[in-house]
């Protein structure tokens, strides 16, 4: 692979992976917990963010392009995928860091998702009624924010955990 590529590959993988860490750390740390503390008006920022800002897709693009850069540089680094470096130490490294990116994507479509699209649901049921949100709407409501937290989690130390093992792969 020429050296342009590869340098074109890490920028773009580093990048967007500072990217996908820092808005993972934030959402966990800061942004969700702040949501289900301002009650209602949490929603009507959640909403905003999703359907105005559109930070679902924005993240998508962004861990998408974490994810194919990462495979470019991975088949590069390994010799396209030779077992003996996959199992030094630095492979292994890369390959754990590598294999929880993905497992980043698989929380994010296995659990934010549903949550984001059920919270939409109830939030328009509540909005179309015009009444006060009945308590079975409202406990709906805070078992898919603590869901949507929970995601958020485990993202935030999924994603981190990945970055610091890219980063120190090379010297173990």
């Amino acid at each position: 692979m020429p050296i342009l590529v590869i340098i074109l590959l890490r920028a773009v993988h580093v990048l967007t992976a500072c990217i996908w860490v820092g808005v993972a750390v934030f959402n966990a740390l800061y942004l969700i917990p702040s949501i289900i503390a301002s009650g209602p008006a949490g929603g009507q920022v959640m909403r905003v963010l999703a359907q105005q800002r559109r930070l679902p897709v924005f993240m998508n693009v962004v861990s998408g392009l974490v994810l194919v850069s990462g495979l470019g540089l991975y088949d590069w680094a390994s010799s396209h995928f030779s077992l003996s470096w996959i199992l030094s130490r630095p492979g292994l490294a890369f390959t754990v860091g590598a294999l929880l990116a993905f497992a980043t994507s698989g929380v994010a479509m296995s659990m934010t998702v549903p949550a984001v699209n059920e919270l939409g649901r109830v939030s328009a049921a509540m909005a179309s009624g015009g009444a006060a949100p009945t308590p079975v709407q409202l406990a709906e409501i805070g078992t898919l924010q603590q869901r949507l937290l929970l995601a958020a989690q485990i993202s935030a130390v999924f994603v981190a955990t990945a970055a610091l093992l890219m980063g120190v792969a090379r010297y173990l």
